[in-house]
């Protein structure tokens, strides 16, 4: 297995999803691929990684159901607030406009 060593600069918090109870296999089985600091979650772990390792990962991970790579981070207060943070991502470093992505998420909230 490769031996897993990120710095600083490459730095992605990268979030793999699974099924409750699931989260101690997922744990065991990245530190079998080498990773090492891996934060508990429910439903998920999180490790610090890059670019390098979210594909490894998409390749070798067998018990994570997906894998997220949070790209920012901020709170907001209402619906505008959404649409002036996702504004100010400069999407054009992460990818280009023939690039295609995807957005798949739950909100629990009185905003929305």
């Amino acid at each position: 297995m490769k031996s897993k060593e990120t710095t600083s600069e490459s730095e992605l918090k990268i979030t793999l999803k699974c099924f409750f109870g699931f989260e101690q296999t997922l744990g065991e089985e990245l530190i079998e691929l080498g990773y090492d600091k891996i934060e508990f979650l429910n439903r998920a772990v999180r490790i610090n990684g890059s670019w390098e390792d979210v594909y490894f990962l998409n390749l070798y991970i067998r018990c994570a159901i997906s894998i997220l790579v949070e790209i920012e981070h901020f709170f907001i207060k209402s619906e505008d607030d959404l649409y002036k943070k996702a504004a100010g991502i400069y999407w054009n470093e992460i990818f280009s406009a023939n690039k295609t992505f995807a957005i798949k998420g739950a909100v629990f909230s009185t905003l929305f």
